[in-house]
């Protein structure tokens, strides 16, 4: 098999290219996508992979067309990922599927996408009443009666690492809400975790307070790899 860092840039060559469609033909203002960049989320998987070896099980919450899921998979992570809507589920499949044709992710390794909300419908009503009161775009903060957990066979407490790049708005209360819910050891990987609780996007006129709490374990790079402040 391929090295683990040429294997993480064929995904990153795939997700470009997935990428680029879903921004032209897909707009965000339609599913809410928004891309991170693939090729710093591969340097993050290396570094991931460096405090924290495999195997282990990832979760990817709003995988849009696939990106973290799949690099982690590569990596030898399981792997699942969350998407609310379904043509990105459709893009994240396809993306999945030429992945494994090129042999770039171990047979061995899970990696499923499950069409839903991410949050479990007990958050029903606190979601809602957070996106209204801050005016959060619907197709940023959408609410779907289909909870993805059930086609999944884990939960958010069983995950030891846990992706997500929020819009910034709705960070405060996903934050929060992963402070409640995810298991105390697990490893948070979050492009935006700085910028959205100490930097220019904190929204500190927000009234909900930010109560998760994180310490860095990479030094340098522009997504926050970091487990809880205990």
């Amino acid at each position: 098999m391929l090295s683990l860092h040429t294997r993480l840039q064929r995904i990153v060559a795939i997700l470009q290219k997935s990428n680029t469609y879903l921004e032209g033909e897909r707009a965000a203002e339609e599913t809410g996508f928004l891309s991170f960049r693939p090729e710093v989320l591969a340097v993050a998987v290396e570094e991931l992979v460096k405090i924290r070896p495999p195997p282990g099980t990832s979760i990817d919450l709003g995988c849009g067309s696939g990106g973290w899921l799949l690099l982690a998979a590569v990596a030898g992570y399981d792997s699942y990922g969350i998407e609310i809507h379904p043509g990105l589920v459709e893009e994240a499949e396809r993306n999945l599927a030429e992945a494994l044709r090129e042999g770039l992710i171990n047979p061995e390794v899970k990696a499923v996408i499950a069409q839903g909300n991410f949050y479990p419908r007990s958050e029903k009503e606190a979601v809602l009443r957070f996106r209204d009161a801050h005016n959060e775009h619907p197709a940023s903060m959408p609410w779907e009666d289909t909870i993805a957990w059930s086609d999944i066979p884990i939960t958010l407490a069983d995950a030891d690492i846990v992706y997500c790049w929020s819009w910034p708005t709705q960070s405060r209360f996903l934050y929060n809400w992963l402070e409640r819910a995810a298991r105390r050891d697990a490893i948070f990987v979050l492009p935006a975790y700085l910028r959205y609780t100490q930097g220019e996007h904190m929204n500190a006129s927000l009234k909900e307070p930010n109560r998760f709490l994180l310490s860095k374990l990479n030094p340098d790079g522009e997504v926050f790899i970091g487990r809880r402040v205990e």
